[in-house]
């Protein structure tokens, strides 16, 4: 398998739009991460993992920010991918270097997903 190597200077200046997004829906997302609501899989997405003691407005709110999370980092991986001319079969490789570094940031009590499926709480 070829090495994917990101040029750092695409990734910081011409996808300001998508971190930008990110960026402002993390301290949205935090208290869900918290409590364990929302873990971060294997491949670097976010996933309900218990809706237990949400409401239905807290609910639907977490429905709407797993799928504008997962969309922004989805649309992150391809714009990445036509950066640096890369196509479609790179992307893999490029949501692999990402997610380990979402699980690699991840807050001590957030649960992750291993690469075999598993879950547990980050230490």
């Amino acid at each position: 398998m070829q090495e994917t190597r990101l040029d750092p200077i695409c990734t910081i200046c011409t996808f300001a739009p998508l971190k930008s997004s990110i960026e402002q829906r993390a301290d949205s997302l935090k208290p869900y991460l918290d409590r364990g609501s929302v873990g971060i899989t294997n491949d670097g997405l976010l996933v309900l993992r218990s809706s237990e003691g949400l409401n239905l407005k807290e609910k639907a709110d977490i429905a709407r920010l797993i799928d504008a999370e997962n969309n922004d980092r989805n649309s992150l991986y391809s714009e990445i991918a036509k950066a640096n001319n890369y196509g479609a079969e790179r992307i893999p490789d490029i949501k692999d270097i990402f997610a380990k570094s979402w699980i690699k940031n991840a807050k001590a009590g957030w649960w992750i997903q291993s690469p075999d499926g598993s879950w547990s709480q980050k230490k």
